[in-house]
């Protein structure tokens, strides 16, 4: 049997990317110390304001985004500052730099480098005296499905349950790893599932992919799946956030995982990604 992680995740809230607004909330928390006084925890508020929380992703084909905000403060949990003074420096292992363009609200793009597979780039913010790093190389062979099939299966209670299972040969030589959303439009709401594929052997075997679903799929409803094909230290840290969430579930905390970075150099949460993402949408 071919080696697969199937772990189903449930339904985030529309927006961008609602993982990291809820690292950034604990972030706070981690780093206050306790204090007994309600003065003192006010007046630390003020003076130590949070590290910056990274969101830096670049795709095959696009350019990079990379998003800049920091940990909201407890008096106002709901607002997370953007970092809108700071230089983010692109760089390749091609040779190629540039310094990305600031759009607003702490959202940086790059207009020249776009991404390429079996491309290394790296990642250099400086914002006041604060400096972040992270480097993220995009895998050179992608995996590709090339059939995706709609079941109907019934669950431990005997109720009959959609099953989506997706076949692909996985690259020879290359250990693989990816996450996938699978989004459905579903009584008038989005539900999302988030499904993990880990291979560590690089074998070039032949696989099925089998993606359980908690509902049955009818005519006219569209599966839409995105497989996020990304380098191993990008795969736990989304791994280790997504899990804790069961199917349909509406998230309002995510405790974080233990490493608050994927692969970024310093004290900054988050992650950069270097990401070969592919679509697929399935009908029953």
């Amino acid at each position: 049997m071919a080696k697969q992680q199937n772990i189903i995740a449930g339904q985030l809230k529309k927006g961008r990317c609602c993982i990291i607004r809820c690292l950034a909330a604990l972030i706070l928390i981690l780093i206050l110390p306790s204090c007994t006084e309600e003065a003192e925890l006010g007046a630390l508020i003020q003076e130590a304001p949070g590290p910056i929380v990274v969101e830096g992703r670049i795709a095959e084909g696009e350019n990079a985004l990379i998003v800049l905000t920091r940990p909201a403060s407890l008096a106002h949990p709901e607002n997370f500052p953007q970092v809108t003074d700071a230089k983010v420096t692109l760089l390749d292992n091609r040779g190629n730099e540039e310094e990305l363009l600031h759009l607003g609200y702490g959202h940086y793009r790059s207009l020249r480098i776009q991404g390429q597979r079996g491309v290394q780039y790296s990642l250099a913010i400086e914002a006041g005296s604060e400096k972040v790093a992270g480097r993220s190389f995009m895998p050179l062979v992608p995996v590709v499905v090339d059939s995706a099939l709609h079941r109907q299966v019934r669950d431990e209670a005997g109720f009959l349950r959609s099953q989506i299972a997706l076949y692909f040969q996985d690259p020879s030589g290359q250990a693989d790893f990816a996450w996938m959303r699978l989004t459905i439009q579903a009584n008038n709401r989005e539900r999302k599932y988030y499904f993990f594929y880990q291979d560590d052997d690089g074998d070039d075997q032949y696989r099925e992919w089998l993606l359980p679903l908690n509902l049955l799929l009818s005519h006219g409803q569209i599966a839409r799946i995105e497989l996020f094909q990304v380098e191993e230290a990008v795969f736990f840290f989304f791994k280790s956030i997504l899990e804790q969430v069961s199917p349909g579930e509406e998230v309002v905390f995510l405790a974080p995982p233990a490493n608050l970075s994927a692969n970024l150099e310093g004290s900054s949460p988050g992650y950069f990604a270097a990401t070969v993402r592919t679509e697929i949408v399935v009908e029953p």
